[in-house]
C-alpha cells in the first residue's frame, strides 16, 4: 500500500504557525511544557535561583547586557523571552545577524525603548 497524499495546503515541514492565543492543548508538546515564569525554569539555578547571577539583578532592576550560549533546544531563547517579561524589556528573536546594524536600531525605535533584550540565533 501507498502513504495516502498529504491534503493540500498544509506544509507539514514549515514553521508551526499558532497564533499565541490558541488553546493550550492545539500546541506542539514542547509549547505545552515551556516554562511561563522564570520560576518554573529548571536548573540553572546558579543564575535563576533565590541567590542567581540573573535573579539578583532583576530584584535590584539592572540587567545588564548578557550572552547565553548553548546547543539547540537548552532553554536559551526561552530563558530570554522570560528575563524580557519580568524585566519589562522589549523582545524580538529575529536573528539581527541577518540584519544591518542600521535595521536592527530602527526597528527598535518605534518601540520607544533604549535598552531591550535581543536573543539573536546564530547559525
Amino acid at each position: 500500500m501507498f502513504p495516502r497524499a498529504p491534503t493540500p495546503g498544509i506544509d507539514f515541514f514549515g514553521p508551526a504557525e499558532i497564533a499565541d492565543d490558541a488553546p493550550r492543548a492545539h500546541r506542539p508538546l514542547a509549547d505545552k511544557l515551556r516554562p511561563r515564569a522564570l520560576d518554573e525554569v529548571v536548573g540553572q539555578d546558579h543564575l535563576l535561583g533565590p541567590e542567581g547571577t540573573l535573579s539578583r539583578m532583576l530584584a535590584r532592576g539592572s540587567l545588564t547586557s548578557i550572552v547565553l550560549w548553548g546547543p539547540p533546544g537548552v532553554g536559551k531563547t526561552t530563558i530570554a523571552r522570560l528575563l524580557a517579561a519580568q524585566a519589562d524589556l522589549a523582545f524580538d528573536d529575529t536573528g539581527y545577524h541577518r540584519r544591518s546594524q542600521a535595521r536592527a536600531q530602527s526597528d527598535f525605535a518605534p518601540l520607544g525603548c533604549g535598552p531591550g533584550l535581543i536573543s539573536d540565533p546564530v547559525d
